[in-house]
């Protein structure tokens, strides 16, 4: 079995926990906070999103000459505390996300990411240098909060 890797991230943001909540969790949004180099865009999600829901994004990173399937399916769902996604079909065999939110008072919230991922296999990791999403993960995720607190008009 190939080696986990595992990836944590934390940001504090002045808006309420159920704003941060329905941010994070939309997929257009999430789509829009990925890297602009994977060129992501939503194909389709099952809404209301809740445990079972899927989300298929389709990618076409930089470099890449064919665009690739990114299948999600949510396994928890709890309104303002807890979202998690498992990936089902894309570039990893394994890649699974949690993020826990915390209400800090009424006004406040933090937003936690953990994430558990291995490397590429087949053809994609014969040509992504095996310490390539390790090595960028901080970087997407110190982007992804710049794109949250714009738009969340958080300093």
């Amino acid at each position: 079995m190939p080696r986990l890797h595992t990836f944590t991230h934390s940001m504090e943001f002045a808006v309420p926990v159920t704003t941060a909540f329905r941010y994070f969790t939309d997929p257009d949004c999430i789509a829009c906070m990925a890297p602009a180099s994977l060129n992501v865009r939503l194909k389709s999600s099952e809404l209301p999103l809740k445990a079972g829901s899927r989300i298929l994004f389709m990618a076409r990173p930089r470099l890449v000459p064919i665009e690739m399937t990114w299948l999600f399916q949510v396994t928890d769902y709890i309104p303002d505390q807890l979202f998690a996604d498992v990936l089902l079909k894309g570039p990893v065999s394994h890649w699974v996300h949690r993020q826990k939110f915390t209400a800090l008072s009424a006004q406040e919230c933090r937003v936690e990411d953990l994430v558990e991922f291995n490397h590429p296999g087949g053809i994609i990791g014969k040509l992504v240098p095996p310490n390539v999403i390790e090595s960028k993960l901080p970087e997407a995720f110190v982007k992804r909060e710049t794109i949250a607190r714009t738009v969340l008009k958080n300093p």
